[in-house]
């Protein structure tokens, strides 16, 4: 089984880095992102840097737990592919696993590039204490954002749906997500009322996580254990009507 799953893990990474779309938005355009904005405001006011850095890696988590595990368990489903699978020589957990962790290789190996460039051009510290933080905060974000994209992927979407159609609710959660949060600018400080929304963004936990602040806990529990009821909900009534 180790050996199955070692090459289910190979095999999924390698399909993921050839395509190119998801190359980039993946490991290029957080990035550019990164170089962009640490150039623009970074410059005089070291305290940005990590601030920036932290914030795009918060977007990168959210993309790999919205975009790339919760879309790929639908379409086995929906397809009717999961009906092969059942017939292959191997427990279908072996492939689910290996999916996720492929998918978790990808998202280390953009936190890996962007943590160098963050050294490399800005000069910035990688201290234990910061990298344990990070990994921290990239834990909390794969299962919060995993579940909450689970759920977006299962919600009663029509078989004949387009591929926009059928992103569009995901696009818009993660959209409202990434910058109704701390990620680029501290927005809740900026507004009250949108203070009063940021408090229960479920990124706000995960940037506090890598930044070493004081975390609020609580949106970070109610998203999951949402997101974890949504997706049991809308599972058993997707495979009860097939």
């Amino acid at each position: 089984m180790i050996r199955t799953l070692r090459l289910s893990i190979y095999y999924q990474l390698l399909m993921s880095l050839r395509m190119k779309q998801a190359l980039f938005f993946t490991l290029v355009f957080p990035i550019f992102l990164f170089v962009l904005f640490g150039n623009l405001w970074g410059q005089g006011n070291p305290e940005y840097v990590p601030f920036v850095l932290t914030g795009i890696l918060g977007m990168s988590v959210a993309t790999e737990g919205i975009f790339a595990i919760g879309p790929a368990l639908k379409d086995y489903y929906s397809s009717g592919v999961l009906r092969y699978f059942k017939k292959l020589p191997f427990n279908i957990l072996v492939h689910f696993f290996g999916l996720i962790a492929s998918q978790l290789l990808m998202l280390l190996m953009a936190t890996a590039l962007l943590l160098l460039t963050a050294a490399l051009l800005f000069g910035l510290s990688l201290t234990p204490l910061f990298l344990a933080r990070v990994v921290l905060g990239l834990a909390a974000g794969i299962v919060v954002f995993g579940f909450i994209g689970l759920s977006v992927a299962f919600l009663n979407v029509k078989k004949s749906a387009g591929p926009a159609q059928k992103g569009g609710l995901g696009n818009l959660v993660y959209y409202l997500l990434v910058f109704m949060s701390d990620a680029f600018y501290p927005i809740g400080e900026m507004n009250p009322v949108l203070a009063h929304i940021t408090r229960w963004s479920p990124m706000n936990p995960v940037l506090n996580l890598m930044r070493g602040e004081p975390v609020a806990w609580a949106p970070l529990v109610v998203w999951t254990v949402l997101g974890i009821g949504l997706f049991v909900y809308q599972f058993r009534r997707f495979t009860s009507t097939r």
